[in-house]
């Protein structure tokens, strides 16, 4: 009897509870719905849990600058409905948010759209009060055109002499040089048709230019005659007084003063600079305190070279301080040759710089020296057994790039005498010849740093000319392809900040006119 009394007491006291004041609610405590009893004091609700699943960012791996899908499903897996805040975060930090109502087992996909201002790594989260999905995005730099930048290959403007006759004449080194008479030639076979009939001649040596050139004014057949390269200058600084109303061109020379020669020449000062800045922070993330370079003759051609490499370093040094907050003070060992096409001196001065810690070479120099250059490389590389990682080796005219079947290039200085010679055969078409010095600089397309389409041209060249076996082609491109995913995203993103800066005329690259100019310019830029 008295167990059946006390069995009635409790249920009587929790009945009772009604009717009594209700003891102070403590989040996130809630009691469950049953007794019923107890819903006076607390509404009787089953709880809701938004778990996140299947975070997926849209591309893989996105474009810096452009902008990504971020979607993640969020399904109420609880017994009651609800609705929590869905939140984007990039790193941590809150970017965006949306409210998300579900009722029980409803599922929906949220999406988010977010734009990576910067190549490299992220941490990609998307949370609700209950549940977190994240992962790791890899965003990469795609280089796009500057603003100002011109495309080279355009279609005339206006057609003012339709189908001109125009004569190209190659230097001695002819068809098979593995560098410009190759690359005018290839792309003399793409020239849209309003440029007009082309013919080619070709002087077996030296002591033919001079008869070639007023052999081929005399005829007066071509409205415009090209010669590549500065060989010729002499030559025509006084044939072209002999024949005044003939229009001549010349492509890498800027001396001539004759009034019907248009001289082309290229800013190599500007793709030094890109070469400068790439070798730079290639160095400060491999923790290499100096970068080499090795060049011809001390005069004016080669000390721009030499200022446009200083000023990329120095840039990549305050560049690399602002991102990161440290200055990597990466420093320069510049050094002459005396001479070119000497592979065994070029040979020993890599090995020098190489002993001296740089990190990256840089070689302003004709193939035979960066043969030498990068024959040293590999002979450091076995005796400190490096099957990867620097040091690395650019070079100037894509050339550089397949020696060695690849294994330590990170590509090259491209000046683009297709692009000259195309801009020549133009102005007569559009009328706008005009005697005197054009510079192709890096806004015109004249010079660039190589492309993966750069290497397949110039390897075809070399395999053509018997200087590469067939057999190391898909080596070469691997090798080259393996080296360029190697290096961090955003120090291709920092030389294309610099490009698009020259190219804006943000930064002004030093010219040096004397041997006391470029003294200074080494001092301020060491």
């Amino acid at each position: 009897m008295l167990g059946v009394m006390a069995i009635g007491t409790i249920a009587w006291g929790l009945a009772g509870l009604t009717s009594l004041a209700c003891p102070p609610y403590v989040p996130p405590y809630r009691p469950p719905c049953a007794p019923p009893a107890l819903s006076a004091c607390w509404p009787c609700e089953e709880p809701a849990f938004f778990e996140l699943t299947d975070l997926r960012v849209i591309p893989e791996r996105p474009i810096r600058g452009e902008a990504a899908t971020i979607r993640c499903t969020v399904t109420n897996t609880g017994q009651g409905s609800g609705s929590q805040e869905i939140v984007l975060l990039i790193d941590e930090g809150k970017h965006d948010s949306r409210p998300l109502p579900l009722a029980p087992d409803e599922s929906q996909t949220v999406s988010f759209s977010y734009v990576f201002p910067h190549a490299g790594e992220y941490n990609v989260k998307v949370a609700s009060d209950d549940d977190a999905d994240e992962t790791t995005v890899d965003v990469r730099f795609v280089e796009t055109r500057c603003p100002g930048e011109a495309d080279p290959f355009a279609p005339p403007e206006t057609i003012v002499h339709l189908r001109p006759r125009t004569a190209v004449v190659f230097d001695p080194l002819g068809r098979g040089d593995v560098g410009w008479n190759d690359l005018v030639a290839h792309g003399l076979q793409y020239m849209p048709e309003e440029i007009g009939e082309i013919a080619v001649y070709y002087s077996s040596h030296a002591a033919d230019m001079d008869s070639i050139a007023t052999m081929l004014a005399e005829g007066e057949d071509f409205d415009l005659i090209v010669y590549v390269g500065w060989l010729y200058v002499d030559a025509l600084d006084y044939i072209a007084r002999d024949f005044p109303q003939q229009r001549f061109a010349v492509i890498g020379a800027w001396w001539t003063e004759a009034p019907n020669v248009m001289a082309i020449d290229f800013r190599n000062d500007e793709g030094a600079a890109l070469a400068g800045a790439l070798a730079a922070l290639v160095a400060a993330e491999y923790e290499y305190d100096r970068v080499g370079a090795i060049a011809g003759f001390e005069n004016l051609y080669f000390w721009a070279a030499e200022a446009g490499y200083r000023f990329g370093v120095h840039w990549a040094n305050q560049w690399y301080e602002d991102a990161f907050g440290s200055d990597p003070n990466v420093h320069v060992s510049y050094v002459y040759t005396g001479g070119l096409a000497d592979a065994e001196r070029s040979h020993d001065e890599a090995i020098k710089q190489l002993e001296e810690g740089a990190g990256v070479l840089f070689g302003f120099c004709p193939r035979e020296d960066a043969a030498g250059i990068q024959s040293a490389l590999s002979e450091w590389a076995k005796a400190y057994e490096i099957t990867s990682a620097p040091p690395y080796y650019l070079g100037f005219d894509a050339y550089a790039d397949w020696l060695f079947a690849g294994r330590f290039s990170l590509g090259s200085v491209v000046a683009r005498v297709d692009a000259a010679c195309y801009a020549a055969l133009r102005s007569i078409v559009e009328d706008s010849f005009a005697a005197g010095t054009t510079w192709m600089g890096l806004a015109e397309g004249g010079v660039a740093l190589s492309t993966e389409e750069d290497l397949l041209r110039e390897l075809v060249f070399a395999v053509d000319a018997g200087l590469a076996d067939v057999s190391d082609y898909q080596e070469t491109i691997d090798n080259w392809i393996r080296n360029r995913e190697s290096i961090p995203d955003w120090v291709w993103q920092a030389v294309a900040e610099l490009r698009c800066q020259i190219i804006a005329g943000v930064v002004a690259l030093p010219v040096p006119e004397t041997y006391e100019e470029m003294e200074r310019i080494r001092a301020e830029y060491p």
